[in-house]
């Protein structure tokens, strides 16, 4: 479990915020009870450097990535400072050539610049440089890897020409599932009404062999009436799977107010109370604004 600075800062990131976050869940006392991970999310990359392709980092929101020498940036820097707080350090990156931010996020001043090849900072076409440079280099220990580089620069499409990326033929199609991806989520692929919930967005469960991690709201969401227990996963299943029940069981408040965010995650005893305040984690805190 842990932080991810997506919703609370888009690309709008910096090095300030993230330690911030990660200092809260060690104060708060949620970096005891799991939440160790602190997750850098899109918006940190200034370019794929020409002629080695390695990445450079964008030194003027992570000061103390400005290492110098042959490779020019490093976060070993930023990881080791998490690491000594006794944190997980975690990283962002996209399986195809293009970032989410590239196709979601133009007016950002921190999208990827320079030429062409050079703003193409996803793993496509460097998967081993890469993962070498965010595990063994940078020290992180964990990635997320997104896939609006797979769906959203199709050749001719207007983002393609305006923004002058390589346009790449949609290997992975937007819209609901129209097939399970494994027979224990058949029955999960008809929505049922929330046990517990907002009208129209249900809590939900999913079939524990398919999904490896949970998220509390969907992208971009920012306030507490649009967050429930989400899960993100690697297949293309739409709702399949995550539809109806009620949230994992070690779920557990955050402290919204303090990080920026409202990562939401509250019991299914106190989720929908109005107002929710109070965790089963020993602590008390408001989920929500």
């Amino acid at each position: 479990m842990g932080w991810n600075s997506w919703n609370a800062f888009r690309t709008d990131v910096d090095e300030e915020k993230v330690v911030g976050a990660a200092r809260v869940l060690v104060d708060s006392g949620l970096a005891g009870l799991g939440y160790v991970y602190v997750n850098l999310d899109d918006g940190w990359w200034l370019k794929r450097r020409a002629g080695d392709g390695r990445l450079q980092i964008r030194t003027g929101i992570f000061p103390s990535a400005a290492t110098g020498g042959p490779d020019g940036t490093s976060f070993r820097p930023f990881t080791d400072k998490l690491h000594a707080m006794g944190l997980k350090a975690g990283i962002y990156t996209d399986i195809g050539r293009n970032a989410c931010s590239q196709a979601y996020d133009l007016h950002s001043p921190n999208l990827p610049q320079g030429t062409t090849a050079e703003r193409e900072v996803g793993l496509d076409g460097h998967v081993a440089q890469d993962i070498g440079l965010y595990f063994k280099d940078w020290g992180f220990d964990y990635i997320k890897v997104d896939a609006c580089g797979l769906a959203d620069f199709a050749p001719g499409s207007d983002l393609v020409q305006r923004q002058r990326y390589r346009g790449l033929t949609p290997l992975i199609e937007r819209g609901p599932s129209t097939a399970p991806t494994s027979p224990p989520c058949a029955a999960a692929t008809k929505p049922s009404p929330p046990r517990c919930g907002p009208p129209g967005r249900p809590t939900t469960t999913c079939c524990r062999s398919a999904r490896g991690a949970w998220r509390t709201c969907a992208p971009g969401a920012r306030k507490s009436a649009t967050c429930g227990a989400r899960a993100a996963t690697s297949r293309p299943a739409g709702p399949a799977c995550c539809t109806t029940s009620t949230a994992p069981r070690n779920a557990r408040c955050m402290p919204a107010r303090v990080i920026g965010t409202i990562p939401t995650s509250c019991t299914s005893a106190t989720r929908n109370s109005t107002p929710p305040t109070r965790s089963k984690c020993g602590r008390t805190f408001r989920c929500g604004r």
